[in-house]
Parts: structure tokens; sequence; C-alpha cells
């Protein structure tokens, strides 16, 4: 017993030891408020970077099934407002069964603009449909070929992107001032703070907040001029019910949100109780305001999409190969398809088309 006092004493050197390491090499977590509200800030100050996001759905209702997987990654800088950059590559494929009809397809595209140009090489469009297939002879000429389109099959809202006046630099701003102060996202998990390709992140588990998405919605429309219905908000907030959960990775340090993950689930495709519908989408971003770069495709040949859909003219020059490719076009001499073919029907009568 003489011994106690000095056991004791040891065993609360130790305690008081370990207690002060912990603390010394443990983080100092911020509130998932102060986080949150410094990552939508970082959102808004983003003016370059890179993106890349992979989609996986699966649903069935009844006999009908649909699996469809999909990606896609982007290089953008908008530093320079009059010369928006944009590197896009997309890939997807996917197979559906609809009763006895079973269809699949892929699609593998690589878009780009700069310099106020746009640009795009079709890379791969497979489809079973027999709509498509009946283009495939006309899709296949311009296969692997990059593609300068011409400005007027862009939409207006896209160029207007690289043209903003004063009142549209006014209304991005207040969109970006509603979206740092309405609440869309609420924490409901904290996993703490942890590793991910090195860097230092706040993981969290979030669900929508669904009052802040149906304000944010509605004070947006009157930004840009337009009013929406209750209904209207109700039908476009509908898909976050659908949400079964949602995980950010945000940097512990500059606050950019470097990863998220969602998953929606349930009968979002029919009534019925066994129709189901599960979709993960996984979005991961890097090189945040940093130089990146992005250069006009070189030999880009100038494209009018109106050719697909009036016959060859206007096509680039065709090799034999590329015409024996085409059955039962009606060639003539100058190697342009006839856009008019006149032919006889049972009353006599001749028809144009």
């Amino acid at each position: 017993m003489k011994n106690q006092p000095f056991f004791v004493s040891r065993y609360l050197v130790l305690l008081l030891a370990t207690v002060f390491l912990l603390t010394a090499c443990g983080e100092k977590l911020e509130s998932p408020e102060k986080v949150m509200a410094k990552a939508k800030e970082a959102i808004t100050d983003v003016e370059s970077g890179s993106l890349k996001m992979t989609a996986d759905v699966d649903g069935k209702n009844g006999v009908d099934d649909m699996t469809f997987e999909g990606g896609m990654e982007m290089t953008f800088d908008s530093r320079d407002k009059e010369n928006y950059k944009l590197d896009l590559h997309v890939a997807l494929s996917g197979d559906l069964q609809a009763g006895e009809k079973k269809l699949n397809g892929d699609l593998d595209v690589d878009f780009v603009t700069v310099d106020k140009k746009y640009y795009l090489k079709l890379n791969n469009l497979e489809s079973s449909d027999d709509s498509l297939t009946a283009m495939k002879p006309f899709i296949d000429l311009y296969k692997s070929k990059w593609l300068h389109i011409e400005d007027d099959f862009i939409p207006q809202d896209i160029r207007e992107l690289q043209s903003e006046d004063e009142a549209a630099k006014l209304k991005k701003k207040q969109l970006e001032n509603l979206f740092k102060e309405t609440t869309l996202f609420d924490v409901v998990k904290e996993y703490g703070i942890e590793k991910l390709n090195g860097e230092k992140v706040y993981h969290y588990g979030v669900k929508p907040n669904m009052e802040g998405f149906k304000d944010y919605m509605v004070k947006a429309a009157v930004i840009d001029g337009r009013e929406l219905t209750a209904q209207e908000v109700q039908e476009a907030v509908q898909v976050l019910s659908y949400i079964k959960s949602a995980e950010l990775y945000i940097d512990a340090d500059d606050y950019y949100v470097l990863k998220s993950v969602l998953l929606f689930t349930g009968q979002a495709i029919s009534v019925e109780t066994d129709a189901n519908l599960e979709v993960e989408i996984v979005i991961e971003g890097s090189d945040y305001n940093k130089s990146v770069t992005v250069k006009a495709p070189e030999g880009a040949e100038d494209f009018n999409p109106l050719v697909l859909f009036m016959g060859l003219g206007g096509m680039p020059a065709m090799t034999e190969e590329d015409m024996e490719a085409l059955e039962g076009a009606e060639v003539v001499d100058d190697g342009v398809v006839e856009d008019e073919v006149t032919e006889e029907v049972g009353t006599g009568e001749e028809v144009t088309e």
C-alpha cells in the first residue's frame, strides 16, 4: 500500500502527456456551416481548372431494363473574358430493353472552343436504332475529323458567354450572391478530416435543403426576368427527393470542392411497385485557378450541320471508298446528290420530294 501514490502519480502524468500529444497533433475543425460557406465562395471564384464526371444508371420497370454509363472530362479557362476556352470530352454507352425490342448505343465526342470559334470531333457513334443506322454512311464521312462549326449553329446563350454586356455582368453577379447566401445543402454527417489524393479534405455527408432550393429558383428566375409558378418550382425540385445520399470532399486549405458523390434512387421512372432507378454520379475537380492549356485543333474542316439533312451538298471531298459507302444515293456528274427526286405515283400525278 505504500507504493500506491507513486503508481497513481505515474499514470496521471502518462494520461496528461497523452492528452497533450493528442491535442497537439489533432486537427482543429471548423464548423460545417463555415466550411460550406467558404466552399460556395470558392466555387464562385473559380475561373479555370479541370473536371471529371462519371455516371452509372441502372433502371428497371417491369420487364423493361436500362443500363447506362457515361463520362465527361473538361478543361476550362475563363480568365480572359473575351476568349473563353473549353476542351470537353464526352463518352456514353448504354443498353435498353423495352418489351421485346432491344437497343444499344455508344457515343464518343470531343468539343473545343477557343478564340470564339467552335470545333467538334465525332470519335464514335454507334446504335442499333434503325433511324440512326440509315444515316451511318453520311455520319462516317465525318468520323474522327475535326470540324469547325459555323457560328449560326451554336446556341446564342453559349455565344453570349464571351460577349457579356454590363447588364449580363450585373445579372451574373446577382446570381453569384444569391448562390452564396442561400442554404442549398445541410450537413448531416461529419467524417472529419481525411486525405484525398494527398490533400487534406473535410468529408461531409449532406442532404438537399428543399426550401433553400425553392427559394433560390424563385429568386434566380426574377433576376433573369422571369416568374415561376409554385407548380413549376415543385416539379423542378422533385428530382432532389430521389437523392439517397450525397457526400462532399472540400479542401481544408482553400475550400475547393475536390469531389462530390451523389446517389439517386427510388421509383423515379414509374409509379409501379416494381419500378426502380439508381443513378450514381461522381464529380472530381482539380487545377482550380491554375494555368491550363486549351488549343484550337489543327486542320479543322468547315462544317454546316444542315448538309446531314439536305443530302451531300456542301460535304467535303469524297474518295471512291466514301462514294461506295453511300449505297442507294443518286449522284450526278459533279459528285453531288440530287436534292429533288421526281417519281410517278399511281394516280398519274408527279410528286416532287
